[in-house]
C-alpha cells in the first residue's frame, strides 16, 4: 500500500507511528510517499518502513494543501505537480490518504482510498489496516510498564506550528506553578526564534536548536512532555513517553492514541477539567504503585 504523506509534520508521525506498529510482513507491503520537507524529520526518526521522496517543485506543505498562506493559483500549479508526481511513483496502484476530497481525488487521479471515519485518527488507521489484513493486530496501547516512574521532570511545549494551538502564556505559567505544586520539577522548552512573554520569575526555561535531533533530545531529557495539539505530542507518543496535550479547542480526532483513550487532555480554558486530569495523569505514571 502505498501511503501519502506530503502534509504537516505530525501527519507523517502518526502514519509511520502506525506502521511501525504493524507486524514486519505488513509493514514490507506498505511504503509512504513524502514531500521533500519531510525528509529530515524521516531521517532522525530513522523507520524501518520503506520512504519514498516525491519529486515535486514544493519545498514545504504543498500549496494545494496551504491556500489560506499561499493563494489560489499557487494551489493550481501545485496541483498539477503533485498529479504528475504522484502517478510517476504509483502507476496504476491506488494511494492512501488520511482523509479523501477533490485535492485528493484530482492529485492521485481518483485512484485513492482513505482512511475511514473513527473517533481518533490512530483507530481509524487501525480500522483501514485491519480491513485489508484479517488478523492485523496493532500495538497501540503504550509498550512499557505504567507503574514505573519516578522521575520528576514534566517538559512544558506551548508552541505549534498553527498559531492558533499555541499555549497562551498565562496558561503556561498556570501548568507550570500546577506541576510544582504537585511536587514535580517543570521546564518550559522552547526552539529557537519561540519566544515566551511570562510575567514571572524563576521559571526554568530551555532552548534547543530548531531542528528534529534537538526537539527529539529534549523529550528524552525530561520523564513526560505537556504539549500543545502539535508535533512534540506526537513525537512523545512515537516513543512511548508519557503526554498531556493542552488544546483550545476540543478535536480529540487528532489525539495521540493514548491521550484519546486516558482523557490525557484538556480544553485550556477549563480549568477544573485541566485540573482534574493532568492530576490524574500525574499521579498515574509518577506514583510507583504497590506490588500486587
Amino acid at each position: 500500500m502505498n501511503f501519502v504523506s506530503i502534509k504537516g509534520f505530525g501527519d507523517f508521525v502518526i502514519a509511520l507511528n502506525v506502521l511501525e506498529r504493524c507486524s514486519p510482513s505488513i509493514k514490507k507491503s506498505c511504503k509512504i510517499l513524502i514531500g521533500s520537507h519531510i525528509l529530515p524529520l524521516s531521517n532522525a526518526l530513522n523507520p524501518s518502513v520503506k520512504i519514498e521522496i516525491i519529486d515535486s517543485a514544493d519545498q514545504d506543505i504543498p500549496a494545494l494543501f496551504d491556500i489560506r498562506k499561499r493563494g489560489v493559483y499557487q494551489a493550481g500549479v501545485s496541483a498539477i505537480d503533485l498529479r504528475r508526481s504522484l502517478s510517476s511513483y504509483c502507476p496504476g496502484e491506488s494511494m492512501v490518504f488520511d482523509k479523501g476530497g477533490a485535492r485528493e481525488s484530482f492529485i492521485s487521479r481518483n485512484n485513492y482510498k482513505s482512511i475511514p471515519p473513527s473517533k481518533n485518527i490512530y483507530l481509524a488507521y487501525e480500522s483501514f489496516i485491519s480491513k485489508r489484513y484479517p488478523g492485523a493486530a496493532l500495538l497501540l496501547e503504550r509498550k512499557i510498564e505504567k507503574k514505573y516512574s519516578k522521575g520528576k521532570r514534566i517538559g512544558i511545549y506551548p508552541f505549534s506550528r498553527v498559531s492558533d494551538k499555541n499555549i497562551k502564556p498565562k496558561d503556561v505559567l498556570y501548568l507550570y506553578n500546577f506541576c510544582k505544586s504537585q511536587g514535580f520539577d517543570p521546564t518550559i522548552v522552547l526552539l529557537k526564534g519561540e519566544n515566551l512573554s511570562l510575567s514571572a520569575v524563576n521559571i526554568n526555561i530551555t532552548t534547543y536548536a530548531r531542528t528534529f535531533p534537538q526537539l527529539i533530545d529534549s523529550i528524552f531529557s525530561v520523564d513526560a512532555i505537556i504539549s500543545a495539539d502539535s508535533l512534540p505530542a506526537h513525537l512523545a507518543y512515537f516513543f512511548d513517553r508519557p503526554c498531556f496535550v493542552v488544546s483550545s479547542l476540543e478535536n480529540q480526532y487528532w489525539l495521540p492514541f493514548e491521550c484519546f483513550k486516558l482523557n490525557y487532555w484538556s480544553l485550556s480554558g477549563d480549568l477544573n477539567m485541566l485540573n482534574d486530569r493532568l492530576k490524574l495523569f500525574l499521579q498515574c505514571f509518577f506514583v510507583e504503585l504497590p506490588n500486587k
